[in-house]
C-alpha cells in the first residue's frame, strides 16, 4: 500500500491534494479504496462530519482554524490515511 500512497502523492500532486488541508481529497480516496478492494485487503473506514453552524457564538475562521488542526492531528497519526471527502466530511 505504500507504493500506492507514493504514486498518489508523486502522480500529480494538485488532482490529488486538498490545498486547504494538504490531505488526499476524494479522488485519491477512490484510486486507494479501489486498489485495497481489488487485493481484496481488510481495511476500516471512519468519517468525520464537521457542523460549522453548531456553535454560532465561534468565528467562521476560528472553526476552520480548529477543524485543520484536528485533521493535521489525525493524519499524523502512524497508520491512518487521511481523505478529504467534502467541504466538512473526512475520511
Amino acid at each position: 500500500m505504500g507504493a500506492m500512497i507514493l504514486y498518489i502523492r508523486l502522480e500529480n500532486p494538485d488532482i490529488n491534494l486538498d490545498r486547504e488541508t494538504g490531505v488526499f481529497n476524494q479522488h485519491a480516496f477512490l484510486l486507494y479504496i479501489t486498489q485495497l478492494h481489488h487485493k481484496r485487503n481488510n481495511y476500516s473506514l471512519v468519517s468525520i462530519s464537521f457542523d460549522r453552524w453548531l456553535n454560532r457564538s465561534i468565528s467562521f475562521d476560528a472553526m476552520n482554524m480548529e477543524r485543520i488542526e484536528i485533521v493535521k492531528f489525525i493524519s499524523n497519526t502512524p497508520g491512518i490515511v487521511t481523505f478529504k471527502n467534502g467541504e466538512d466530511e473526512f475520511l
